[in-house]
């Protein structure tokens, strides 16, 4: 045992006062625990009031519906059960067809009897499936050797023009027109980094290694064989009767810029430019642009001379961040509610038959009525309380002339979906890549992501349209 310890008196009288100090500091966390019960038990005494008050007028509700007879408001109405119909057989089969030739037909049968382990032969067909397989196959090289040779006559020598040779090559690369078509389709439609392409190559080709410089320049050799192609959308985008246009970032060696997107029902065009003035579309379009582009409330499209047609899926947004944001407004949500109602009238007119046929004076008259129908019920709110409310009314009447251009003319949409749709593949691409590094760098993106997304509106195949410009074909054959 260890010697005990001596301690002065004035050690004891410390080591009490301390011992009294913690005792005091816990029962004043035990009175305000005690303190926090009580106002506990106290809230659960209400809450159980109120619950019993509730039961009683949910019961004497439930009282008064059974003698009126109606079921309650929160019972689920029983749906009546329907009679079991003969499934009806289609006219024409859906499923999928097995390959009529296969390249090898594989059997499976048991050799022995499962029970007895007698040996079995023959046998017939009982069922049968297919597998489609991608084999990996070595890249296939093709030296190509230019003779030369000499003429015993008048002893000239002769050999072959490299230009003349129909090896599928695209200038001095090594690579074929088809590889380079597939690299620029995955990049730029399928939003796939170099590096994954890099990887897929290298996996159906059984090893091949293509390096990134390599698959960038064969990027940069696609975009400059399409860049006359790509002049030619931009003068067919400015004497087009109705296009559409939207613009997003897109940063380039780290500074901030953007993509600007115009296009109609057969050409997607996209231009990198560091502005987002509206100088930018006044060039793109060209100062004798005299058709309709539809936009959204963006300021810059001011500026054009043209008809414009805002856009009113936008519009409608924002008469649902009203609502969203202040559900107390009753007087403001039924406001949005009438200007719905006029869109949805304008809408619902050029449904009827014939509509396009009818005199272009009736349905100017048709635009004009909208219009005043808009005017009234927005000029009275432009000094509204709520700033939602105060900006949207102000649009509303300040860009009047430009809500209902789609009611006089059918052909033009009341909305920019399709310009929406048409960036979100540079979005995504940007998302991944971050943006480009040079101004060579944006012109190959811009030009690829044009010329491929318009072979997909107009119903082409982009890898073979690729494939045949870098083998001097026309891109795009007009008719």
């Amino acid at each position: 045992m260890s010697p005990a310890v001596e301690l002065s008196r004035e050690e004891l009288v410390a080591l009490v006062l301390q011992q009294q100090q913690v005792i005091a500091e816990q029962q004043q966390v035990i009175a305000e625990q005690r303190q926090v019960i009580a106002v506990q038990t106290r809230v659960i005494a209400e809450l159980q009031t109120e619950v019993t008050d509730l039961r009683a007028e949910v019961a004497q509700l439930r009282e008064e519906l059974a003698r009126k007879g109606e079921p309650p408001r929160w019972a689920k109405p029983k749906t009546p059960r329907r009679e079991k119909t003969p499934r009806k057989r289609r006219g024409k089969g859906y499923g999928r067809a097995c390959v009529a030739d296969p390249d090898e037909v594989v059997e499976h049968a048991l050799g022995v009897c499962p029970d007895c382990g007698h040996p079995l032969t023959g046998g017939w067909e009982y069922s049968s499936h297919e597998v489609i397989d991608l084999p990996v196959q070595p890249a296939r090289v093709v030296r190509h050797v230019r003779l030369a040779r000499h003429c015993g006559v008048c002893g000239r020598i002769s050999y072959p023009a490299r230009a003349d040779l129909d090896d599928g090559s695209v200038g001095r690369h090594r690579f074929s027109a088809r590889v380079m078509s597939l690299v620029a389709t995955w990049h730029h439609l399928g939003r796939l980094p170099l590096r994954t392409i890099q990887q897929i190559l290298r996996a159906l080709t059984g090893g091949l290694h293509i390096s990134i410089g390599e698959l960038r320049r064969m990027l940069d050799a696609v975009a400059a064989r399409g860049q006359q192609a790509y002049a030619a959308l931009r003068q067919q985008l400015r004497g087009s009767p109705v296009v559409q246009a939207d613009e997003t970032g897109w940063r380039e060696d780290g500074q901030h810029g953007y993509l600007w997107a115009v296009l109609t029902p057969e050409v997607r065009y996209f231009e990198r430019h560091a502005s987002r003035g509206g100088q930018v579309i006044r060039e793109l379009l060209g100062e004798e642009f005299a058709g309709i582009i539809v936009c959204d409330g963006y300021v810059a499209y001011s500026s054009l001379a043209c008809w414009k047609q805002r856009c009113w899926v936008h519009l409608l947004r924002h008469g649902h961040q009203l609502i969203t944001r202040h559900p107390e407004a009753a007087e403001a949500h039924a406001w949005v509610q009438a200007v719905r109602a006029v869109y949805a009238r304008a809408v619902a007119s050029l449904a009827t038959p014939h509509y396009a046929c009818r005199p272009e004076a009736e349905r100017e008259a048709l635009r004009l009525a909208c219009q005043r129908e808009i005017l009234a019920l927005a000029s009275p709110h432009r000094d509204a309380d709520l700033a939602e409310w105060r900006n949207l009314a102000r649009f509303l009447t300040d860009h009047i002339n430009e809500l209902f251009v789609f009611v006089q003319h059918p052909d033009v949409p009341s909305h920019n979906n399709a310009a929406e749709r048409a960036v979100r593949g540079p979005v995504t691409a940007r998302k991944i890549c971050g943006g480009t590094r040079s101004k060579q760098g944006s012109d190959t993106k811009m030009i690829l992501f044009s010329l491929l997304q318009t072979c997909q509106v107009r119903g082409l195949d982009p890898i073979t349209t690729i494939e045949g410009l870098l083998r001097g074909q026309p891109l795009f054959v007009t008719s």
